[in-house]
Protein backbone atom coordinates (compact mmCIF):
# COMPACT_ATOMS: atom_id res chain seq x y z
CA UNK A 1 0.00 0.00 0.00
CA UNK A 2 2.87 2.39 0.78
CA UNK A 3 4.36 1.79 -2.68
CA UNK A 4 1.02 2.52 -4.33
CA UNK A 5 0.59 5.75 -2.38
CA UNK A 6 4.13 6.84 -3.23
CA UNK A 7 3.59 6.12 -6.96
CA UNK A 8 0.40 8.15 -6.91
CA UNK A 9 2.17 11.13 -5.26
CA UNK A 10 5.05 10.94 -7.75
CA UNK A 11 2.63 10.80 -10.70
CA UNK A 12 0.73 13.83 -9.45
CA UNK A 13 3.89 15.85 -8.85
CA UNK A 14 5.28 14.93 -12.27
CA UNK A 15 2.13 16.08 -14.05
CA UNK A 16 2.03 19.29 -12.00
CA UNK A 17 5.67 20.13 -12.75
CA UNK A 18 5.14 19.62 -16.49
CA UNK A 19 2.04 21.75 -16.50
CA UNK A 20 3.48 24.61 -14.45
CA UNK A 21 6.75 24.74 -16.38
CA UNK A 22 4.83 24.87 -19.66
CA UNK A 23 2.64 27.69 -18.46
CA UNK A 24 5.59 29.74 -17.16
CA UNK A 25 8.02 29.19 -20.03
CA UNK A 26 7.35 28.46 -23.68
CA UNK A 27 3.63 29.14 -23.93
CA UNK A 28 4.05 32.79 -23.02
CA UNK A 29 6.28 33.27 -26.08
CA UNK A 30 3.83 31.72 -28.55
CA UNK A 31 0.36 32.67 -29.81
CA UNK A 32 -2.14 32.53 -26.92
CA UNK A 33 -4.64 30.20 -28.55
CA UNK A 34 -3.98 26.45 -28.53
CA UNK A 35 -5.69 26.35 -31.91
CA UNK A 36 -3.26 28.95 -33.26
CA UNK A 37 -0.27 27.04 -31.91
CA UNK A 38 -1.52 23.78 -33.45
CA UNK A 39 -2.03 25.58 -36.76
CA UNK A 40 1.44 27.08 -36.60
CA UNK A 41 3.00 23.68 -35.99
CA UNK A 42 1.00 22.09 -38.80
CA UNK A 43 2.02 24.79 -41.26
CA UNK A 44 5.66 24.99 -40.15
CA UNK A 45 5.30 28.62 -39.10
CA UNK A 46 6.86 28.39 -35.67
CA UNK A 47 10.12 29.48 -37.24
CA UNK A 48 13.41 28.42 -35.68
CA UNK A 49 11.85 27.93 -32.26
CA UNK A 50 11.43 24.29 -31.26
CA UNK A 51 8.68 23.66 -28.76
CA UNK A 52 9.77 22.11 -25.51
CA UNK A 53 7.98 19.01 -24.29
CA UNK A 54 6.45 21.04 -21.46
CA UNK A 55 4.84 23.35 -24.00
CA UNK A 56 3.72 20.38 -26.12
CA UNK A 57 2.25 18.76 -23.03
CA UNK A 58 0.26 21.88 -22.23
CA UNK A 59 -0.82 22.27 -25.85
CA UNK A 60 -2.12 18.71 -26.20
CA UNK A 61 -3.32 17.89 -22.69
CA UNK A 62 -7.01 18.19 -23.62
CA UNK A 63 -6.66 15.99 -26.71
CA UNK A 64 -5.82 12.93 -24.59
CA UNK A 65 -8.97 11.44 -23.06
CA UNK A 66 -9.97 8.69 -20.66
CA UNK A 67 -12.27 5.90 -21.88
CA UNK A 68 -14.12 4.47 -18.88
CA UNK A 69 -16.42 1.44 -19.03
CA UNK A 70 -18.60 0.02 -16.27
CA UNK A 71 -19.47 -3.61 -16.76
CA UNK A 72 -21.40 -6.62 -15.55
CA UNK A 73 -20.69 -9.81 -13.61
CA UNK A 74 -18.41 -11.25 -16.30
CA UNK A 75 -16.82 -7.92 -17.21
CA UNK A 76 -16.18 -5.81 -14.11
CA UNK A 77 -15.24 -2.67 -15.99
CA UNK A 78 -12.15 -1.10 -17.47
CA UNK A 79 -10.33 2.14 -18.09
CA UNK A 80 -7.98 3.14 -20.89
CA UNK A 81 -6.77 6.15 -22.84
CA UNK A 82 -7.60 7.58 -26.24
CA UNK A 83 -6.34 10.43 -28.43
CA UNK A 84 -8.52 12.87 -30.35
CA UNK A 85 -6.99 13.14 -33.83
CA UNK A 86 -9.43 15.43 -35.66
CA UNK A 87 -11.35 18.62 -34.87
CA UNK A 88 -14.59 16.68 -35.48
CA UNK A 89 -13.89 14.42 -32.47
CA UNK A 90 -12.44 11.26 -34.02
CA UNK A 91 -10.61 9.27 -31.34
CA UNK A 92 -7.79 6.80 -31.88
CA UNK A 93 -7.71 4.11 -29.19
CA UNK A 94 -6.88 0.44 -28.67
CA UNK A 95 -9.20 -2.26 -29.99
CA UNK A 96 -9.09 -4.00 -26.60
CA UNK A 97 -11.00 -1.11 -24.95
CA UNK A 98 -13.06 -0.23 -28.03
CA UNK A 99 -14.63 -3.70 -27.99
CA UNK A 100 -16.49 -2.74 -24.80
CA UNK A 101 -17.63 0.57 -26.31
CA UNK A 102 -18.90 -1.48 -29.24
CA UNK A 103 -20.88 -3.76 -26.93
CA UNK A 104 -22.32 -0.70 -25.20
CA UNK A 105 -23.62 0.75 -28.46
CA UNK A 106 -24.79 -2.39 -30.26
CA UNK A 107 -25.97 -5.00 -27.74
CA UNK A 108 -27.78 -5.67 -24.47
CA UNK A 109 -24.57 -6.61 -22.65
CA UNK A 110 -25.22 -3.95 -19.97
CA UNK A 111 -21.88 -2.27 -20.42
CA UNK A 112 -21.80 1.51 -20.08
CA UNK A 113 -18.88 3.45 -21.55
CA UNK A 114 -18.12 7.16 -21.51
CA UNK A 115 -15.42 9.52 -22.68
CA UNK A 116 -13.95 11.48 -19.79
CA UNK A 117 -11.78 14.57 -20.10
CA UNK A 118 -9.66 16.71 -17.82
CA UNK A 119 -7.50 15.89 -14.83
CA UNK A 120 -9.15 14.57 -12.75
CA UNK A 121 -11.16 12.92 -15.51
CA UNK A 122 -14.83 13.86 -15.62
CA UNK A 123 -17.58 12.27 -17.74
CA UNK A 124 -18.08 14.39 -20.83
CA UNK A 125 -19.08 12.58 -24.04
CA UNK A 126 -20.59 9.47 -25.57
CA UNK A 127 -18.85 7.90 -28.55
CA UNK A 128 -19.44 5.19 -31.13
CA UNK A 129 -16.92 2.77 -32.54
CA UNK A 130 -16.65 3.35 -36.27
CA UNK A 131 -13.82 0.94 -37.03
CA UNK A 132 -12.02 -2.04 -35.49
CA UNK A 133 -9.86 -4.28 -37.70
CA UNK A 134 -11.70 -7.50 -38.47
CA UNK A 135 -8.48 -9.47 -38.09
CA UNK A 136 -8.15 -8.23 -34.50
CA UNK A 137 -11.70 -9.41 -33.70
CA UNK A 138 -10.99 -12.82 -35.24
CA UNK A 139 -7.84 -13.30 -33.20
CA UNK A 140 -8.88 -11.75 -29.87
CA UNK A 141 -12.66 -11.93 -29.34
CA UNK A 142 -12.28 -15.09 -27.24
CA UNK A 143 -10.28 -13.13 -24.63
CA UNK A 144 -12.99 -10.61 -23.83
CA UNK A 145 -13.88 -11.97 -20.37
CA UNK A 146 -10.27 -12.45 -19.25
CA UNK A 147 -9.03 -10.07 -16.57
CA UNK A 148 -5.68 -9.65 -18.33
CA UNK A 149 -5.80 -9.93 -22.10
CA UNK A 150 -2.67 -10.99 -23.91
CA UNK A 151 -1.56 -9.74 -27.28
CA UNK A 152 1.39 -8.48 -29.27
CA UNK A 153 -0.21 -5.14 -30.11
CA UNK A 154 -0.61 -6.04 -33.78
CA UNK A 155 -3.73 -4.38 -35.24
CA UNK A 156 -4.71 -3.31 -31.71
CA UNK A 157 -6.31 -0.02 -32.65
CA UNK A 158 -9.77 1.38 -33.23
CA UNK A 159 -11.45 4.60 -34.30
CA UNK A 160 -14.27 6.10 -32.23
CA UNK A 161 -16.40 9.12 -33.06
CA UNK A 162 -17.67 11.45 -30.35
CA UNK A 163 -21.43 11.65 -30.93
CA UNK A 164 -22.75 13.91 -28.18
CA UNK A 165 -22.48 15.15 -24.61
CA UNK A 166 -23.39 12.98 -21.64
CA UNK A 167 -25.39 15.88 -20.16
CA UNK A 168 -28.28 16.28 -22.59
CA UNK A 169 -28.42 20.09 -22.82
CA UNK A 170 -24.67 20.67 -22.86
CA UNK A 171 -23.38 22.32 -26.03
CA UNK A 172 -20.81 20.42 -28.08
CA UNK A 173 -17.66 22.36 -29.08
CA UNK A 174 -17.42 23.50 -32.68
CA UNK A 175 -13.95 21.97 -32.77
CA UNK A 176 -12.32 19.49 -30.42
CA UNK A 177 -8.70 19.84 -29.32
CA UNK A 178 -6.72 17.32 -31.33
CA UNK A 179 -3.21 16.10 -32.12
CA UNK A 180 -1.95 16.07 -35.68
CA UNK A 181 -0.87 12.59 -36.74
CA UNK A 182 2.36 11.64 -38.47
CA UNK A 183 1.98 8.29 -40.23
CA UNK A 184 5.37 8.42 -41.95
CA UNK A 185 7.38 5.25 -41.19
CA UNK A 186 9.90 5.49 -38.38
CA UNK A 187 13.45 4.46 -39.22
CA UNK A 188 16.54 3.43 -37.30
CA UNK A 189 17.66 7.07 -37.06
CA UNK A 190 14.57 7.75 -34.92
CA UNK A 191 15.66 5.26 -32.28
CA UNK A 192 16.98 7.01 -29.18
CA UNK A 193 14.96 10.15 -29.83
CA UNK A 194 12.93 11.60 -27.00
CA UNK A 195 9.14 11.54 -27.04
CA UNK A 196 6.39 12.71 -24.73
CA UNK A 197 3.91 10.08 -23.56
CA UNK A 198 0.61 11.04 -21.96
CA UNK A 199 -2.06 8.72 -20.58
CA UNK A 200 -4.39 7.91 -17.69
CA UNK A 201 -2.56 5.18 -15.72
CA UNK A 202 -4.88 3.51 -13.21
CA UNK A 203 -3.33 0.24 -12.08
CA UNK A 204 -2.01 1.47 -8.72
CA UNK A 205 -4.58 4.11 -7.77
CA UNK A 206 -7.46 1.88 -6.60
CA UNK A 207 -11.05 1.65 -7.79
CA UNK A 208 -12.37 4.71 -5.96
CA UNK A 209 -9.73 7.05 -7.37
CA UNK A 210 -10.11 5.56 -10.87
CA UNK A 211 -13.83 6.27 -10.64
CA UNK A 212 -13.75 9.87 -9.49
CA UNK A 213 -10.20 11.26 -9.20
CA UNK A 214 -8.19 9.72 -12.03
CA UNK A 215 -5.53 12.08 -13.33
CA UNK A 216 -3.63 12.24 -16.59
CA UNK A 217 0.13 11.77 -16.35
CA UNK A 218 2.87 12.78 -18.77
CA UNK A 219 6.44 11.55 -19.01
CA UNK A 220 9.42 12.04 -21.30
CA UNK A 221 11.19 8.92 -22.52
CA UNK A 222 13.11 7.58 -25.51
CA UNK A 223 11.97 5.21 -28.21
CA UNK A 224 14.04 2.09 -28.80
CA UNK A 225 13.96 -1.59 -29.75
CA UNK A 226 12.26 -1.35 -33.15
CA UNK A 227 10.23 -4.42 -34.08
CA UNK A 228 8.18 -5.56 -37.05
CA UNK A 229 5.16 -7.87 -37.06
CA UNK A 230 5.99 -9.22 -40.51
CA UNK A 231 9.46 -10.59 -41.17
CA UNK A 232 8.97 -9.84 -44.87
CA UNK A 233 8.16 -6.18 -44.18
CA UNK A 234 10.99 -3.89 -43.01
CA UNK A 235 8.64 -1.24 -41.59
CA UNK A 236 8.83 -0.52 -37.84
CA UNK A 237 5.52 -1.54 -36.25
CA UNK A 238 6.32 -1.59 -32.54
CA UNK A 239 8.74 0.37 -30.35
CA UNK A 240 9.73 0.26 -26.70
CA UNK A 241 9.33 3.21 -24.35
CA UNK A 242 11.16 1.75 -21.35
CA UNK A 243 9.99 1.90 -17.76
CA UNK A 244 8.10 5.05 -16.71
CA UNK A 245 5.31 5.86 -14.28
CA UNK A 246 2.94 5.44 -17.24
CA UNK A 247 3.78 1.72 -17.58
CA UNK A 248 0.52 0.71 -15.92
CA UNK A 249 -2.90 -0.62 -16.76
CA UNK A 250 -5.13 2.19 -18.02
CA UNK A 251 -2.39 3.74 -20.15
CA UNK A 252 -3.26 1.67 -23.22
CA UNK A 253 -4.13 3.99 -26.07
CA UNK A 254 -2.00 6.78 -24.62
CA UNK A 255 -0.29 9.28 -26.88
CA UNK A 256 3.32 9.06 -28.08
CA UNK A 257 4.23 12.56 -29.30
CA UNK A 258 7.41 13.66 -31.08
CA UNK A 259 9.29 16.96 -30.85
CA UNK A 260 7.17 18.39 -33.67
CA UNK A 261 4.06 17.92 -31.49
CA UNK A 262 2.80 15.10 -33.75
CA UNK A 263 1.28 11.79 -32.74
CA UNK A 264 3.61 9.00 -33.91
CA UNK A 265 2.28 6.06 -31.88
CA UNK A 266 -0.16 4.82 -29.24
CA UNK A 267 0.60 2.66 -26.21
CA UNK A 268 -0.51 -0.96 -26.52
CA UNK A 269 1.09 -3.08 -23.83
CA UNK A 270 3.61 -3.33 -21.03
CA UNK A 271 5.63 -6.11 -19.46
CA UNK A 272 4.40 -7.17 -16.01
CA UNK A 273 6.87 -6.31 -13.24
CA UNK A 274 6.21 -5.17 -9.68
CA UNK A 275 7.74 -1.74 -10.22
CA UNK A 276 6.99 0.47 -13.22
CA UNK A 277 10.69 1.36 -13.58
CA UNK A 278 11.40 -2.31 -14.33
CA UNK A 279 8.65 -2.61 -16.93
CA UNK A 280 8.91 -2.08 -20.67
CA UNK A 281 6.11 0.00 -22.14
CA UNK A 282 5.44 -0.58 -25.84
CA UNK A 283 3.62 1.35 -28.55
CA UNK A 284 2.46 0.63 -32.07
CA UNK A 285 3.46 3.20 -34.65
CA UNK A 286 1.07 5.35 -36.65
CA UNK A 287 2.63 3.88 -39.78
CA UNK A 288 1.55 0.38 -38.65
CA UNK A 289 -1.97 1.67 -38.02
CA UNK A 290 -1.98 3.42 -41.39
CA UNK A 291 -0.93 0.29 -43.29
CA UNK A 292 -3.39 -1.91 -41.41
CA UNK A 293 -6.25 0.54 -42.00
CA UNK A 294 -5.44 0.76 -45.70
CA UNK A 295 -5.34 -3.04 -45.92
CA UNK A 296 -8.75 -3.33 -44.25
CA UNK A 297 -10.57 -0.40 -45.84
CA UNK A 298 -8.60 0.72 -48.89
CA UNK A 299 -8.20 4.12 -47.21
CA UNK A 300 -5.23 5.69 -45.47
CA UNK A 301 -5.85 7.25 -42.09
CA UNK A 302 -5.74 10.72 -43.68
CA UNK A 303 -8.34 9.67 -46.25
CA UNK A 304 -10.49 8.16 -43.51
CA UNK A 305 -10.35 11.37 -41.46
CA UNK A 306 -11.31 13.45 -44.48
CA UNK A 307 -14.72 11.75 -44.64
CA UNK A 308 -17.69 13.72 -43.27
CA UNK A 309 -18.71 12.64 -39.77
CA UNK A 310 -22.07 11.23 -40.90
CA UNK A 311 -20.25 9.12 -43.51
CA UNK A 312 -17.75 7.86 -40.94
CA UNK A 313 -20.60 6.77 -38.66
CA UNK A 314 -22.30 4.63 -41.32
CA UNK A 315 -19.39 3.41 -43.47
CA UNK A 316 -18.70 0.25 -41.43
CA UNK A 317 -21.85 0.17 -39.32
CA UNK A 318 -22.93 -3.32 -40.41
CA UNK A 319 -19.46 -4.72 -39.76
CA UNK A 320 -19.48 -3.22 -36.26
CA UNK A 321 -22.85 -4.83 -35.50
CA UNK A 322 -21.50 -8.19 -36.63
CA UNK A 323 -18.38 -7.81 -34.51
CA UNK A 324 -20.49 -6.90 -31.47
CA UNK A 325 -22.49 -10.11 -31.83
CA UNK A 326 -19.28 -12.13 -32.01
CA UNK A 327 -18.07 -10.50 -28.80
CA UNK A 328 -21.42 -11.04 -27.09
CA UNK A 329 -21.35 -14.75 -27.92
CA UNK A 330 -17.94 -15.04 -26.28
CA UNK A 331 -19.24 -13.34 -23.14
CA UNK A 332 -22.20 -15.73 -22.94
CA UNK A 333 -20.23 -18.91 -23.70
Amino acid sequence: MQNEALLQIIAGLQALILLLSAQMADVAQLPNSSKNIASAIANDKVGDKQLSFTAINNLHKDAVVNIFCKGTRKFKGGTATGVIISPSGLILANAHIAQYVLLDQETSARIDCEIRTGSPAEPKYKAKVVYIPEIWIEENANQITKRIQRGTGQNDYALLQITGPIIQDEIMPKEFPFIHINAEPLNLDDMGKSVLVRAYPAEFVGANIALSKLRAVSSITKISEPQTFDVNDPNIDLVSLGGTIIAQGGSSGGAVINRDAELVGIIVTSTRKESTKDRNLKAITLSHINRSLKSGTGKSIDEFMSLPTNRILIEYKEDMKRFAEILLKNIRS
